[in-house]
């Protein structure tokens, strides 16, 4: 053989080992790139399930805070007819004549009086917010 002829083959054998490392190179890139996609895969799916158990949670606080709503406007409103309940009968056994100017019978105004004082202090307790006072949520 001739010299040129090893030459062309051994140009020819570095062009195959370059070619074949850089097919490699592409390879281990593509699987690095994949390797990387599944990672931001597991991470968002990751995040996805906490999220989803933060918003389980809150639910969850949410429909507390709604039952002790509903039970605390319960309680006011039943105390509050009873109240009411309490004046009727007061009003009704005493005889006002006609023409005579309005005046409250002391059991009406006991009664006002501490249905005044409920009021205020179901709106301090509002304004306190939800579990303000209840010896189980303190800490």
């Amino acid at each position: 053989m001739k010299p040129t002829t090893y030459i062309i083959a051994a140009l020819a054998c570095i062009c195959l080992a370059l070619g074949a490392g850089w097919r490699s190179e592409r390879a281990g890139r593509a699987a690095d790139a994949a390797a990387h996609e599944a990672a931001i895969a597991k991470a968002n799916a990751a995040a996805l399930e906490r999220a989803a158990e933060r918003d389980a949670e809150a639910a969850e606080v949410v429909r507390l805070a709604r039952l002790a709503s509903d039970r605390q406007l319960a309680s006011t409103i039943n105390e509050g007819n009873a109240r009411a309940e309490r004046v009727r009968t007061i009003t009704r056994v005493v005889e006002v004549p006609a023409g005579c100017p309005v005046h409250l019978p002391d059991g009406v105004r006991a009664e006002v009086d501490a249905a005044l004082s409920a009021a205020v202090a179901a709106g301090r307790r509002l304004r306190a917010g939800p579990g303000a006072g209840d010896p189980a949520r303190a800490g």
